[in-house]
């Protein structure tokens, strides 16, 4: 069946942080609800795997505002650059100038970029597929922050108990480590 793991705080507004969420998260998937939307409705800072063993396919993702930093080159995904890095075989001199020059210059390196070439931040609005041989890199549909922010309908005010607000809306933990395609 369907395996899921992550490192950091995952939640959904109709469920209890972690592993009751994680859980739904299985539960739906089996029931061939649309990962993306699945998704999209997690909520908090984590990097996760979703193993699906039946179309021999694995997916990363971050949170959807990209606050939790895991990583990923042409091959493999993780939640630490040094043991993508090490584990890529590479080296100081495989480090990028320009990026160390940016990190010491503005204590950052911004876009996505890190310290290697080689390796990228895997962004919010992105799903890494992660077949036997083959890493791609989709769009995940999270919203962007230019989107026209979401507004909660007004129920009727109670007396004495200002306004209600309704949401309209979205329906074991072992850490993440590197994944090869």
């Amino acid at each position: 069946g369907i395996e899921i793991y992550w490192d950091g705080f995952v939640y959904t507004d109709a469920s209890l942080a972690q592993v009751p969420t994680v859980e739904k998260l299985v539960e739906d998937l089996n029931q061939n609800a649309d990962l993306k939307e699945s998704i999209l409705a997690l909520k908090g800072c984590f990097f996760m795997l979703v193993k699906m063993p039946a179309r021999n396919t694995t997916y990363a993702f971050v949170d959807n505002s990209g606050a939790y930093s895991a990583y990923r080159s042409d091959t493999a995904v993780a939640a630490s650059f040094v043991r993508l890095f090490q584990g890529m075989g590479l080296s100081v001199s495989d480090l990028s100038r320009a990026a160390m020059l940016s990190l010491l210059q503005v204590g950052n390196v911004y876009f996505g970029d890190t310290l290697s070439e080689e390796i990228k931040r895997i962004s919010f609005d992105e799903l890494v597929t992660i077949q036997p041989g083959r890493l791609s890199v989709e769009p995940k549909g999270a919203p962007l922050i230019t989107d026209p922010p979401f507004m909660p309908t007004c129920s009727r005010p109670r007396r004495g108990s200002g306004r209600l607000w309704r949401r309209a809306g979205s329906a074991s933990t072992l850490p993440a480590d590197s994944i090869r395609g």
